[in-house]
């Protein structure tokens, strides 16, 4: 809808202005526009009379372990997360008040994914942020260690959830209140 035009409230904006370092770390590998639209950014694997096919360069995994983070701040949100200085595959951006998250080593293994459960094994040499590539919805719950733990909202759109140092079992499952 972005690349014909349409308004995208959460990016603040159409999809073509949006960066691809920043859809990639939401994990969107491949974008499809109309023959006559460019992609800045994405690299073009197929194009024809019907349109073309754009590969994403900065594509991420859907779940990795970030070892830093930066607040949003007031205001900032979408400024910080489009600023070149942020390397999505070892960073993320998360609201104010968020755990200080500072890892040199990170891991993660996932055991089990599905639409509405990922479970995994995460290891850091300090705090660090699970951040999986799923939209931020009310009914998502974390748990490290078989305890529940906050759901962080990383890179503004996506969900996070911080792990002390260590190895640590993760799992966040979907349950919204009508199911």
């Amino acid at each position: 809808f972005g690349q014909l035009g349409e308004p995208e409230p959460v990016l603040g904006g159409a999809v073509q202005r949006a960066p691809a370092r920043l859809i990639g770390a939401w994990s969107v590998r491949f974008l499809v526009t109309p023959p006559d639209r460019q992609a800045p950014g994405w690299t073009p694997l197929w194009s024809g009379s019907g349109g073309v096919i754009w590969s994403n360069p900065d594509w991420l995994p859907e779940i990795r372990v970030a070892g830093g983070a930066h607040s949003l701040g007031e205001g900032a949100g979408w400024r910080r997360l489009k600023g070149e200085g942020l390397d999505f595959a070892s960073e993320a951006v998360v609201p104010e008040g968020t755990a200080v998250i500072r890892a040199d080593n990170t891991a993660f293994d996932v055991i089990e994914t599905s639409g509405t459960k990922i479970r995994g094994t995460a290891a850091c040499d300090g705090s660090c942020l699970v951040v999986v590539a799923r939209p931020w919805a009310p009914g998502w719950r974390a748990e490290v260690d078989g305890e529940a733990s906050p759901i962080v909202r990383a890179n503004l759109a996506g969900l996070g959830v911080v792990v002390p140092p260590g190895e640590h079992r993760v799992e966040l499952s979907y349950n919204p209140w009508r199911w």
